[in-house]
């Protein structure tokens, strides 16, 4: 068959495979990445159990995420592992090496994909509810990132398509993660909590503008015609996943790390106290003791009493109820 002007020759194709996977960057990226990203989803999934909520849409497309994940491993492996030096003796090698570059870019876009519309439906189930303003903007976020997604499946199945369709994939991808991190903004800066658990959120920030600096990269390459390592890709879909998966770890973070800083901190407290005789008022304490736990008791049995069951973790029902004071 003959090879149109739109196609790349097997030599072109295999020299930018070699750049992009050149160096011991791409190996140990996917190793790190698929690692760190299969224990966060074991958080998640132990953070809705330790919880009692049920698993929602927004975990499973999250679990989506990391399963597309783990098939830009795979393809990443097969590529840094093959000898693309000796290749081009048997064409139909080299078509498979495309194919799996090809893949790879695809399960890339779904990875992307998948956490945006987790990220997306899981800010439409807790502020969508608070004002019908919120609820249009995280609809257009989660159709925003349905079109970027075709784009991002047209670049990589298209070797060569207009620059146009490739910066507007770009653009697009780019807005629907500024809209998807502005938007709870305000709900989160105003919220009650500890401090370890605003540090937390933060960190999740951090590695959402990650992300948009990666893509920014990525269009800055395409504007100037350069072949960024495979690395970036990699890392960018791998703390994409990290980040849907750190909006829901509260309850493992509380029974974790903020539970073993209490503890420390009361052990602290009680090597201060100083020691007390408590033989002359033991039994007028325990008296005022039983008098106390019985009215804490019933307080208790009153708040489980009254309050509702709800799928939605403590974090996300405190996010929508500080949405609801703004509204």
């Amino acid at each position: 068959m003959s090879q149109t002007e739109d196609e790349l020759s097997p030599e072109e194709a295999l020299e930018i495979l070699k750049r992009q996977l050149s160096g011991q960057g791409p190996l140990v990226a996917a190793i790190v990445m698929l690692t760190l990203t299969l224990a966060w989803t074991a958080m998640r999934v132990a953070a809705r159990r330790i919880g009692g909520h049920r698993f929602l849409a927004a975990d499973y497309f999250y679990f989506a995420s990391q399963l597309a994940f783990i098939s830009v491993f795979t393809c990443a492996i097969i590529l840094i592992r093959t000898d693309l030096d000796t290749l081009l003796e048997n064409p139909n090698t080299v078509q498979l090496l495309i194919d799996a570059s090809m893949a790879m870019s695809v399960s890339h876009t779904i990875t992307i994909l998948c956490v945006k519309l987790s990220i997306g439906v899981l800010l439409l189930a807790v502020l969508g509810p608070t004002s019908r303003p919120m609820s249009l903007l995280c609809w257009a976020a989660v159709l925003a990132s349905a079109i970027w997604a075709v784009y991002g499946v047209m670049t990589a199945v298209v070797p060569r398509l207009g620059r146009a369709h490739v910066v507007a994939a770009y653009a697009i991808d780019i807005a629907t993660d500024l809209i998807l991190l502005l938007l709870p903004w305000k709900a989160f800066k105003g919220l009650h909590m500890p401090w370890a658990h605003k540090v937390a959120l933060l960190l999740m920030f951090s590695g959402g503008f990650v992300t948009m600096a990666f893509s920014a990269a990525f269009l800055a390459a395409y504007s100037t015609e350069a072949k960024l390592s495979t690395t970036i890709g990699i890392i960018q879909s791998g703390i994409a996943v990290l980040v849907a998966s750190s909006t829901v770890l509260r309850p493992l973070f509380d029974k974790t790390i903020v539970r073993w800083f209490k503890l420390r901190s009361l052990r602290g407290s009680s090597n201060r106290t100083p020691n007390i005789d408590l033989t002359s008022w033991r039994g007028s304490a325990g008296r005022q003791g039983a008098e106390s736990g019985h009215v804490s008791a019933s307080r208790k049995s009153a708040r489980r009493t009254d309050r509702q069951p709800s799928d939605l973790s403590e974090s996300e029902e405190n996010l929508t109820a500080q949405s609801s004071e703004h509204k």
